[in-house]
């Protein structure tokens, strides 16, 4: 068991080492990223600008560059509605038609689109457009219609589109109008023709239609939602066209005409939080739909195969319900507005999961379309942020950037920007390209992270060895420590000097000669606390080792009759702070005993141990230094000889000191002629 622990906790640790890092680290985390470029005005890119009117009902172009236009093919037409002619490239003034905006572009190379939407003007309604075909920018007006009541008319949608195997776009847009009883029409104009279509209803608002071939003919037809919630009985009864209640929404599916395909079918609810989403999988139609009194959410489903409609259970009873799917397959995305809490409804299970994020004051931009590398990813924009923020379809990863996309003007254009899919976005002030790239690191993540995790577990093993092994280091160097500490009580006093100590000391008693005797347990005595206060240390100060030694030295002058001497000398600039070095125990002390054991075997021999101790620029230099035979004449002197075990103790205890305490205690030795010296440095 203990060899598998020694991999499965190092594995266990590491694991949660690397989901840590994997958590933090950031690119590992992103499927993708987002790029902005501005496109200013009068650039060679992007030419656009606002209209500006006046309360007389004039109307003219400013701050708009059009240099890169009066280099281009223009082909102008004589707009008979207008009472000027209107040639593209000239600065000036139309009547009597007021302009909301005008937006122009050119990416890539020369072609153009450009949308220009007109509000009311007394009796009149109408749009002009612009759009390029075969080099040629051509201009229209296209009187849209003359409704008896104009209120705050607006259009809901616009975009130019290619009709199956047409070779010229048409325009499709959607008009709508807020709290009045004026007409919603979806229309159509197609430039070559130089025809336009209306839907025969008129009613609420209309969403952008989905362009879907239901029969198989080649010919796609126009789906879309509408709701009814401004067809108040005045002009429903002169008109009589409208055929649904007010508290009602429905599916339209209009030929390419924008004549009825089926008669249009009613769903419970207003439109105004409705999402028409097409699943190509399933040939069916995808709605949310809140319906009034009480507050509820419903979700349908159409087939455009058997057409028919089928409704769910209410999923939530919350009103304050914002919908965004951009045409996904699979999630819709329901967004509370007051909490910003999103849900994500997959159409496919008919289940809600909770995404992560805060989606309050993030409104809904567009979308980027799926490709080979990157999923659909959708767009949102927090405009107190100033933040534009990027969710791939089923909201797994997210990726943010900082981008100023306030005063939105439609409609948005896909591009290609760098050989990718890219939009097209304009403001008042400026055009946005947004586009998004892979994560470099994406496509290699499992690797990465197998690697992550192997450097992980890696890393904490090498961290729980070396613990193991300091570990088992401090035990083997308690163990030594203890073995030291018995040891050095019997090297310190060992039976021997003690036999000989009080030998002597009975001898002086009996001789009768007090005050030597006096002196004897004087100096016995100190050695004896010495020995007891360190006995569980390896350590002492250099003043309680010099203290040591020096009794010990006055016992041997005591014992041999004055015939030994010696003498300690401590340097001036030695101050009593650095006497309190710890050094390790008997490091002096075993050296002296040496000289008095080895270097004077003759017991009459009048022998000389000089100590001293100065300051050097490593540290501190104590010097041993005696006047014995030597360590050549040593060895052939019978009692002389040394075993080399003392030594040996000493260098085992010193080792153990610097390793304890991380110092380099370090003696060498050399002959003195006579005798031998020893050189200390701590």
């Amino acid at each position: 068991m203990k060899r598998y622990q020694s991999f499965l906790v190092p594995a266990i640790f590491g694991s949660l080492v690397c989901a840590l890092i994997l958590t933090y680290l950031n690119p590992l985390n992103q499927r993708f990223t987002l790029h902005t470029r501005y496109l200013e005005q009068g650039g060679d890119e992007v030419v656009f600008g606002a209209w500006d009117y006046d309360d007389d009902g004039t109307s003219e172009i400013v701050n708009l560059g059009f240099d890169v236009f009066q280099k281009q093919y223009i082909k102008s037409r004589q707009l008979n509605t207008l009472e000027t002619n209107w040639q593209c490239g000239i600065n000036g003034t139309i009547k009597p038609l007021i302009f909301n905006y005008i937006t122009f572009f050119k990416y890539p190379g020369d072609t153009f689109y450009s949308t220009a939407f007109l509000n009311h003007h007394k009796d009149k309604i109408s749009m002009a457009t612009f759009l390029t075909m075969e080099h040629n920018l051509y201009g229209e007006l296209i009187l849209v219609d003359s409704p008896e009541v104009i209120n705050n008319m607006q259009c809901g949608f616009f975009e130019t589109v290619y009709f199956d195997n047409d070779t010229s776009p048409n325009i499709i847009f959607g008009l709508d109008a807020s709290w009045s009883y004026q007409p919603r029409n979806i229309y159509r104009y197609d430039p070559v023709e130089d025809t336009l279509y209306k839907t025969p209803t008129s009613g609420g608002k209309k969403k952008k239609p989905l362009f879907i071939d239901i029969n198989g003919d080649g010919q796609s037809e126009l789906v879309t939602v509408s709701n009814a919630s401004c067809n108040y009985e005045p002009y429903v009864e002169e008109h009589q066209n409208i055929p649904y209640p007010d508290t009602c929404s429905w599916i339209m599916i209009y030929n390419q005409d924008l004549t009825y395909f089926v008669d249009p079918v009613m769903i419970p609810g207003r439109c105004a939080s409705a999402s028409n989403i097409y699943s190509s999988q399933t040939n069916t139609i995808y709605l949310i739909s809140h319906f009034q009194d009480p507050d509820t959410t419903y979700y349908y489903s159409y087939s455009l195969d058997s057409l028919e409609l089928k409704a769910t259970d209410p999923f939530t009873d919350n009103s304050s319900i914002f919908t965004s799917n951009f045409e996904s397959d699979e999630n819709i995305v329901l967004i509370n507005i007051g909490t910003g809490n999103p849900d994500i409804f997959n159409i496919k299970t008919q289940r809600t999961r909770h995404i992560s994020g805060d989606f309050k004051n993030k409104k809904s931009v567009n979308y980027l379309k799926k490709t080979e590398k990157l999923p659909a990813i959708h767009l949102y924009y927090n405009s107190i942020q100033k933040m534009l923020y990027g969710y791939s379809s089923d909201y797994k990863y997210s990726t943010s950037v900082s981008c100023l996309l306030d005063d939105l003007i439609p409609p948005n254009y896909e591009v290609v920007s760098e050989g990718e899919p890219a939009l097209l976005l304009n403001t008042k002030n400026h055009g946005v390209i947004i586009s998004a790239q892979p994560v470099t690191l994406w496509k290699w993540r499992y690797l990465i992270w197998f690697g992550i995790w192997i450097a992980s577990v890696g890393f904490v093993m090498a961290i729980w060895m070396l613990a193991q092994r300091q570990t088992k280091k401090r035990y083997e160097l308690k163990s030594a420590l203890d073995r030291y500490k018995i040891m050095a009580i019997h090297n310190q006093l060992n039976p021997h000097f003690i036999f000989n100590i009080i030998n002597t000391l009975a001898g002086t008693l009996y001789m009768d000669d007090k005050s030597k005797a006096h002196n004897y347990f004087g100096n016995f005595s100190k050695l004896l606390r010495i020995t007891i206060n360190s006995s569980d240390r390896i350590e002492r100060t250099l003043a309680d080792e010099l203290d040591f030694v020096k009794n010990y030295l006055e016992l041997q002058v005591l014992r041999s009759n004055n015939i030994i001497s010696y003498n300690i000398e401590i340097g001036e600039d030695i101050s009593n702070s650095r006497l309190q070095t710890k050094i390790p125990g008997l490091l002096i002390h075993t050296f002296v005993e040496n000289s008095l054991k080895h270097g004077f075997p003759d017991p009459k021999y009048p022998g000389k141990i000089a100590i001293s101790i100065k300051e050097i620029t490593s540290g501190l230099q104590i010097t041993i230094s005696d006047n014995g035979i030597g360590r050549d004449n040593a060895k052939h002197n019978k009692e002389a000889q040394s075993t080399g075990k003392g030594l040996k103790l000493l260098q085992e205890k010193i080792d153990l000191f610097n390793e304890i305490n991380k110092k380099d205690v370090h003696y060498t030795m050399e002959d003195n002629n006579p005798g031998v010296r020893v050189m200390i440095e701590v």
